[in-house]
């Protein structure tokens, strides 16, 4: 009765481990490697500052940067994703707001209609910039750079309405 009942437990854990075998139905598998890159999962190098390029295809800086990149590139867009309330409250002086949720093909290509052109995408603390910095990256857009949230920006805002 003993080996009988041993035996019972060794095939039903046979049974239930070939069950648990690595599983071939994940996104990096199945998805061609451009969309798997874009994953808005975040990774420890889209985690980085410090003029990194993020695993998802977009360069970031720090806040502390930005503004001298500003200055170097004179036809840059400088992109404020927020909401339209939090952009009325406050924004960098010459920035344009989208909010993040909006971002789609059609009103990118109405507000960033080059997309080779330099972006530098923030919003508030830094989540929702990355979000669409890798949202406009899966769109075409070739010369994003993500510089975190305004609560980091040491110069002067432009009043909202």
């Amino acid at each position: 009765m003993h080996r009988l009942r041993l035996c019972f437990i060794v095939a039903l854990t046979m049974l239930l481990t070939g069950c648990a075998g690595p599983s071939t139905n994940t996104m990096e598998e199945n998805t061609p490697k451009s969309e798997a890159s874009n994953s808005p999962i975040t990774t420890a190098a889209s985690t980085e500052q410090d003029n990194s390029m993020s695993a998802s295809g977009y360069r970031r800086i720090s806040m502390a940067d930005l503004a001298d990149a500003l200055e170097k590139e004179q036809d840059a867009i400088l992109l404020d994703v927020r909401t339209p309330e939090e952009y009325n409250s406050g924004y960098i002086p010459g920035a344009i707001n989208l909010p993040s949720q909006s971002i789609t093909a059609e009103t990118a290509a109405a507000m960033l209609p080059d997309k080779n052109q330099s972006i530098y995408v923030y919003c508030r603390s830094g989540n929702r910039s990355r979000a669409a910095s890798e949202a406009l990256v899966r769109l075409g857009y070739t010369n994003i750079t993500e510089s975190g949230g305004i609560m980091d920006w040491i110069g002067e805002l432009t009043p909202g309405n």
